[in-house]
């Protein structure tokens, strides 16, 4: 059998074996949008979905086709040797009242909606994962970077000290103070390192991929947007028009009306219709007409398929209204987030961050007169470095923030659209 062109057999057979590909992840650096077109192509959760919705599609054919005819032949032993063979054969095929197939394939085929939809949940939960985990890696390594410059700061410090304590004009605690914060960088360096091999890790996860795969390192600039989101309404409207979870539950909504059509139509009875030939009657006698049909005088059971399909319409609305007041809640939530961190972020960069460089500045250059104790360089050197690792902090959540928006939204993540991701 052939693999259809674009289907999951044929992306399979196109080698989806863990670290024998490399994923269009970029050279040198990983972008986001990079990351996440990656991860819809060699997630192996979307090709699930997508067999699942391909088996959903074969569901119709199964449930609106007639059941096979029947035949059925016999004879009389005792004829045998005789000049009279006698010997019936029968021929019979069952048809169901009208309007039960076309019911039971209408509502097959509106779940195989439902499961084009799931594909479509499936594929924004992998990137809004992989787009949270492109920002937990940005801040590790941008943290890496943050660490590595105040080492270097701190042995300038420690060497200014030294120098000051040869002329007297510096304390023997004050290099010893360096020392011992230059150590506790290089302990925060191993745990850093750490947390990025385990957030590499599960990128490689999320790409099909060996956990210890090589990963170029993250975009600087995390490519994530200061301008305010939409108006509030503008996503509501959006969110409500696209999410696929909500197209999902109208389409098993409607499904299990067409249930209900299906179990109305149970009380009126199927029907036979059989041919027949006799040899052992007189010859205008041999061939038979005729039609057989049950007696629908049992009513418990239809009644019973009728309540069932009526409470399942009943579950399916009440559900599909839960969620549209779980994404009203989700999309309000998430844009306020969003307005809050596009504030912190731009406080920090404007107003925080310079003045903490600006702290350190000043206090160096005091500190080699003797105007300042060397205390406060030290104080200003790891003042400085939590407003740098907070303002990177900042930015990675303001991206997870975003990607949640846009999640609630039914959007996949900073502009990456469905083309691009599949």
């Amino acid at each position: 059998m052939s693999a259809e062109p674009g289907s999951s057999v044929a992306r399979s057979n196109a080698g989806a074996t863990p670290g024998q590909v490399t994923p269009p992840v970029g050279k040198s650096v990983l972008s986001r949008s990079s990351l996440i077109r990656a991860v819809l192509q060699r997630n192996p959760e979307i090709d699930a979905r997508r067999e699942a919705l391909r088996a959903a599609r074969a569901r119709r054919a199964q449930v609106s086709a007639l059941d096979d005819p029947e035949v059925a032949y016999g004879f009389a032993p005792m004829t045998l040797g005789s000049g009279t063979f006698g010997q019936t054969v029968q021929l019979s095929q069952r048809f169901p009242w009208p309007g039960k197939r076309s019911s039971l394939g209408e509502s097959a085929e509106l779940e195989s909606d439902a499961a084009r939809d799931d594909v479509r949940v499936s594929e924004l939960d992998l990137a809004l994962e992989a787009s949270m985990l492109f920002d937990d890696y940005y801040l590790a390594d941008r943290s890496l970077e943050v660490n590595e410059h105040h080492q270097q700061l701190l042995r300038e410090l420690k060497s200014t000290a030294e120098v000051q304590l040869s002329t007297g004009r510096a304390s023997l605690q004050d290099p010893l103070q360096a020392e011992v914060e230059l150590s506790r960088l290089i302990h925060e360096d191993a745990t850093l390192r750490a947390e990025r091999a385990s957030v590499r890790a599960s990128l490689n996860g999320l790409l099909h991929r060996g956990p210890g795969e090589p990963l170029p390192s993250p975009d600087r600039s995390a490519n994530v947007s200061r301008e305010a989101p939409a108006s509030e309404a503008e996503l509501l409207r959006l969110a409500l028009a696209s999410s696929p979870e909500l197209r999902g539950l109208k389409a098993r909504e409607r499904a299990a009306e067409m249930l209900v059509r299906a179990a109305e139509r149970e009380y009126y009875p199927d029907f036979t219709l059989m041919a027949s030939y006799n040899t052992m009657v007189m010859p205008d006698a041999r061939l038979m007409l005729g039609i057989s049909a049950p007696i629908p005088v049992q009513r418990g059971r239809r009644g019973g398929m009728l309540d069932e399909a009526g409470a399942r319409v009943a579950e399916v609305r009440a559900e599909t209204a839960r969620r549209a007041d779980r994404i009203r809640v989700q999309v309000s939530v998430a844009r306020q987030q969003v307005l809050e961190s596009i504030r912190v972020v731009n406080i920090l960069e404007q107003r925080v961050v310079p003045a903490a460089k600006a702290q350190v500045t000043a206090a160096r250059v005091d500190f080699v007169p003797g105007r300042t104790a060397f205390f406060t360089v030290v104080e200003g050197e790891k003042n400085l470095r939590e407003v740098e690792l907070s303002f990177h902090a900042a930015v990675a959540e303001l991206g997870r923030r975003r990607a949640r928006l846009d999640r609630a939204v039914g959007r996949l993540p900073f502009g990456v659209t469905p083309k691009e991701g599949r």
